[in-house]
């Protein structure tokens, strides 16, 4: 049996001899919907001796279990959704693994970033992008340097896209975001090696 759409369902059987039939119906009685599909962001702060990076999950269609592996970084694990404070000593490119599941399946990514200890990760942002305002009313600019910035993506609090532009040429991008609620949203940016969040404030 097949379902199209997710949602609740309810099923009849009919059951038929000689002496006529006989009909049993049981609502809400099968429940269907998406696996999660996984992605996830970060945020990195920069400190004397080590840099702290807060994960950020944005995993669709509402997980409900995450599993964490963070190759060098202190702790190595994690089970909840927004890890944060997780520390790095020594500069390089680890993998980052998220696996999340809901009640109809699982997805896992692996990520491969670039930990900045010995330079500012905020300088190295700086040379790729600006943004701002922000805090924004509803218009966000971004301006690009370097031509460094191959997409980029903009989640609401539950991890949905609301803007997405790939192959960028533009130096300069305005974003409109006054027809969204006002709150938190996460700016994703890529590049060639690497990606940036960074936490976009709508205070319309």
């Amino acid at each position: 049996m097949f379902y199209n759409e997710p949602g609740i369902y309810e099923v009849s059987l009919t059951v038929t001899n000689t002496n006529g039939s006989s009909t049993e119906t049981k609502t809400d009685y099968i429940y269907t919907g998406y696996a999660t599909t996984v992605d996830f962001s970060y945020e990195a702060t920069l400190n004397a001796n080590e840099t702290i990076i807060d994960f950020i999950d944005l995993s669709i269609n509402n997980p409900t279990s995450w599993e964490w592996t963070f190759e060098g970084g202190t702790p190595g694990t994690s089970s909840i959704q927004h890890p944060t404070e997780i520390i790095y000593t020594i500069a390089g490119y680890y993998d980052i693994s998220l696996v999340a599941s809901n009640e109809f399946g699982s997805d896992s990514l692996i990520q491969t970033i670039y930990v900045d200890v010995l330079s500012s990760i905020a300088e190295n942002m700086a040379k790729i992008f600006e943004v701002y305002p922000n805090p924004t009313s509803g218009i966000l600019n971004i301006e690009i340097k370097n031509n460094a910035v191959d997409n980029i993506r903009i989640y609401n609090s539950l991890g949905r896209i609301i803007y997405h532009i790939n192959n960028i040429q533009q130096e300069n991008i305005i974003i409109d975001l006054s027809k969204f609620n006002k709150g938190i949203y996460y700016l994703k940016i890529e590049t060639l090696f690497n990606s940036f969040s960074k936490r976009i404030i709508l205070s319309q």
